[in-house]
């Protein structure tokens, strides 16, 4: 029996029939800013959102390669100039495994996706999807800032992350070759519901889903800022869930953890990505990174079980 089916009862009675706990934390100050993270092939590859490399680790956080990006001299692309890529997926693309990057389209240069090789052996390629985003504005998203992505089956899903000033987070699922046709590709756009409605408002930061138990998870933070472009304080960051996603056409979250509860290493850590390693005896490890947006990375590991 899976996670998924083992804890099904407990999630919907009572929350503290789960344990999240933090096996270890480790800090990159020289890689900036994660935005997501994805596990493939036992390796894990941080994607950040002004960074010009994609840093690859082994299971054990140690560094294994870094793939090439962008040609920007610095540590860091300024926030003027920088794609800043905040979603990814590892996708199948002419038999080879390629990992692809989502720029947040919150702004101009912003509205492109970087896919490459995940063995790095070739250059990146660009692709604009600004027609995309046209239609998303068109269905409703008055501010576009995409954070996450996933694959669910021969669909993919993107997250829209609402602001102080735009109260909204949505979930929007497509093809998951949809740039090839952006004009007529499948958009259904649908707004997250939270498990409540407090005055703080948390905006989403990711998404994953585990086929394994039927679970799409997602991470949000609370930050004091009010459009989609600027940074501000960091407040607590939280991960909560959907259980079985295709039978919960309402998108209302089972539950929300605030995962400052769990340790306190969280405490101020603006969480961006999260991905499953194993779901196995009824835990389920996840790996989790953290952007403090003064230019470091942070990664954490968890284990989830029944108590």
């Amino acid at each position: 029996m899976t996670f998924y089916n083992n804890l099904l009862v407990s999630i919907l009675i009572n929350i503290s029939a789960l344990q999240f706990e933090l096996i270890r934390s480790h800090s990159f100050p020289d890689f900036s800013s994660a935005s997501s993270i994805l596990f493939d092939n036992n390796k894990l590859y941080l994607v950040g959102d002004d960074a010009s490399d994609i840093l690859v680790l082994d299971k054990e956080y140690r560094e294994i390669d870094r793939i090439k990006m962008f040609d920007y001299p610095g540590d860091r692309i300024p926030k003027s100039e920088k794609t800043d890529l905040e979603a990814s997926v590892m996708m199948n693309i002419n038999n080879e495994t390629h990992l692809m990057a989502f720029g947040s389209a919150s702004d101009v240069k912003r509205k492109v996706i970087i896919t490459l090789p995940a063995d790095g052996s070739k250059r990146p390629t660009i692709i604009d999807y600004s027609v995309f985003v046209r239609r998303l504005r068109e269905r409703g998203i008055e501010q576009v800032n995409i954070e996450g992505a996933t694959l669910i089956g021969d669909r993919l899903s993107l997250i829209n992350r609402g602001n102080n000033s735009y109260r909204k987070n949505h979930l929007i699922t497509t093809t998951k070759d949809f740039w090839k046709n952006q004009e007529e590709c499948s958009i259904v756009v649908a707004e997250i519901v939270l498990p409540n409605n407090e005055e703080l408002f948390k905006g989403a930061s990711e998404i994953h889903f585990v086929p394994s138990e039927d679970l799409l998870l997602f991470t949000f933070t609370t930050e004091a800022t009010s459009n989609p472009i600027d940074d501000g304080t960091i407040g607590d960051s939280y991960i909560g869930w959907i259980i079985s996603p295709s039978n919960n056409p309402m998108n209302k979250l089972t539950t929300m953890v605030n995962l400052s509860d769990v340790h306190p290493d969280f405490k101020g850590q603006k969480i961006e990505g999260v991905c499953a390693e194993a779901s196995e005896d009824d835990k389920l490890l996840l790996h989790l990174v953290a952007d403090n947006d003064s230019g470091g990375t942070k990664i954490f590991k968890v284990v989830v079980k029944s108590k």
